[in-house]
């Protein structure tokens, strides 16, 4: 039997295979500026740029030589869409990073027993050796029962929190995205070879994945190149469930036919990067930019736009996210880029916020209108708040101090997405609400009184 190898990156396969003791072999090849080889391709390949690994990264941004993904360091136009605090400064002779695998064929003989396949993440705390000999360990003290790559997670773990000065349940209680300064990510797969009848493992993620989930549509507007400009948000149309809208970094808002698999339509939006999209009716829908603006669009007569809000402290300033109000749609809300406060809108008088919310005390990064009310909404924000307001008193005179909210809810970390969920046939009297904070999902359920009932947690 051969086992077929590629790679890129800092992940590895190790096979264990014995001679007259047990020893590890590594099957794969690290691409970091840490290995000379790399090191030494990266000076040769940019001789014109005077800095392309600075404080032992490339361009000070990527300690990997070759990955998939990291798209602002291949090219010059995925850079310049960034954000200024993030992108790369001097790129002068891009691609820095490739996608070109190390590959290698290997024959399996009867002395090879297992291959550990894991993640930089393990490998920062264990030794190939090491690896090799827990879960050999494991296999030989289990007798088959339970799983070694799960035992290999559960070792790194408690080294993780040995080296930190800390129990393993300090450890664990420190929400994921914090935690990430005492470990790194961890996927760990071992798979069993030759006549060893242990069963290969299920990759150690903390949950299985769900068999009942299954591609329906690939939808793809530029089949002519393996470059196409990012997707940022899509929407999908309520009244026309075939028809979904995507927005990307090009400036472009597409309207697709997930039926057809086929593009609708596609507009240039923008002048600069479109964030987000959401519909409004049939064949209405609006989007926000980079270039601070939100514009409704009418598909019966798509050479023209209605700007219906244009950012203005400071001028032109990024507007990221946009919730159109489905139950009154003569309302919409967006969030400003970096910005702790909310701008809700009246597409009927447009250019002047009907109320803006200003409670939170960081950054806003998602907002959602209520399925079943006309005025309330909820936000959330890096404080790690969930706000729900009740907007029923909009175009009447406020409190100078401002509209607060009804209710606030709590979570352990930020907030980065947000979803309000209506009623159905199993809980006709609550409707659910989740919201993702540092890769857990909460999903609560709201009572007609907007007390929170009860909460659910999804590792």
């Amino acid at each position: 039997m051969d086992l077929y190898i590629l790679n890129l990156g800092d992940s590895r396969a190790v096979v264990a295979t014995r001679d007259r003791s047990l020893r590890a072999v590594q099957l794969t090849e690290n691409h970091t500026v840490d290995e000379e080889i790399e090191y030494r391709k990266v000076l040769a390949e940019h001789l014109d740029d005077t800095s392309p690994i600075t404080g032992g990264r490339v361009k000070g941004k990527l300690k990997l030589t070759r990955a998939f993904g990291v798209g602002y360091l291949k090219k010059r136009y995925m850079n310049d869409a960034l954000m200024g605090i993030l992108r790369v400064q001097n790129l002068c002779s891009p691609p820095y990073v490739d996608s070109h695998p190390f590959t290698q064929c290997h024959r399996v003989s009867e002395k090879d027993e297992f291959v550990v396949v894991g993640s930089d993440g393990l490998f920062d705390f264990f030794s190939n050796d090491e690896v090799v000999k827990l879960v050999h360990r494991f296999i030989q003290e289990e007798e088959g029962v339970g799983d070694p790559s799960t035992y290999l997670v559960e070792q790194l773990v408690s080294r993780a929190a040995k080296s930190a000065g800390l129990s393993r349940e300090e450890l664990m209680r420190i929400p994921a995205r914090r935690r990430r300064k005492y470990h790194d990510d961890v996927t760990v797969v071992v798979i069993m070879l030759g006549t060893n009848n242990q069963r290969t493992s299920q990759p150690a993620l903390g949950q299985n994945s769900s068999p009942s989930v299954s591609l329906q549509s690939l939808l793809n507007g530029n089949k002519n190149s393996e470059f196409c400009g990012p997707l940022t948000s899509f929407d999908w149309n309520d009244s026309e469930v075939r028809r979904i809208g995507t927005s990307s970094i090009d400036t472009t808002c597409t309207i697709w036919d997930i039926e057809r698999e086929t593009v609708d339509t596609q507009l240039i939006a923008h002048d600069k990067e479109v964030y987000d999209i959401a519909w409004g009716g049939l064949g209405v829908f609006a989007s926000v930019s980079a270039d601070g603006s939100v514009r409704v669009f009418d598909l019966r007569d798509k050479e023209h736009s209605t700007i219906i809000y244009e950012s203005s402290d400071p001028v032109d300033t990024p507007l990221v996210r946009l919730g159109w109000n489905k139950q009154d749609p003569r309302y919409m809300a967006t969030i400003i880029m970096d910005s702790p406060k909310v701008v809700v809108l009246d597409i009927r008088f447009p250019t002047l916020p009907v109320v803006e919310l200003h409670r939170h005390q960081s950054p806003v990064n998602a907002i959602a209108w209520a399925p079943h009310s006309s005025c309330h909404i909820c936000t959330a924000a890096d404080d790690s708040q969930a706000l729900i307001w009740d907007l029923s008193s909009m175009g009447q005179p406020l409190d100078p101090s401002g509209l607060d909210p009804i209710l606030a809810y709590t979570a352990g970390a930020e907030i980065e997405q947000l979803q309000w969920k209506a009623h159905g046939k199993e809980f006709p009297e609550q409707n659910w609400l989740s919201h993702l904070e540092a890769g857990e999902c909460q999903i609560s359920t709201i009572v007609p009184c907007f007390g929170i009932d009860h909460h659910l947690i999804l590792d």
